[in-house]
């Protein structure tokens, strides 16, 4: 019976595979030919690197957050129901371009039609 020969990298995967469906060192050491040694050694570093990705916080992974434009800041603030005065104040824009945006607001909204300026 020919044996399919598997570098380190797939025998590690391997062990880590064995590990998870539940089979004891001395079943896997009979599979992937290693000693108990390297095979406690490669299920010890997954365990760690497992209880270290679930302990990690959220705080240290990394923050992907585009600052919205004043136009996408006007909308959002449209849409928690805020008045066209309290919109121009916060984002510090002139009234008319608080109007069009409350304006552009409605039209995203499909509510155009029913507000007549």
């Amino acid at each position: 019976m020919s044996e399919i020969l598997l570098n380190k990298f797939e025998k590690e995967k391997r062990v880590i595979k064995l590990h998870l469906e539940g089979k004891t060192i001395r079943d896997i050491a009979k599979e992937v030919h290693m000693s108990f040694k390297d095979i406690g050694r490669i299920i010890k570093t997954y365990e760690k690197q497992q209880a270290a990705l679930k302990e990690k916080p959220k705080s240290d992974l990394p923050q992907i957050k585009k600052k919205l434009s004043k136009s996408s800041q006007a909308i959002k603030l449209f849409r928690e129901g805020k008045k066209l005065t309290d919109v121009a104040i916060e984002l510090d824009i002139a009234p008319e371009k608080a109007v069009k945006l409350w304006s552009q607001f409605l039209r995203l909204e499909r509510m155009y039609e029913s507000y007549e300026f």
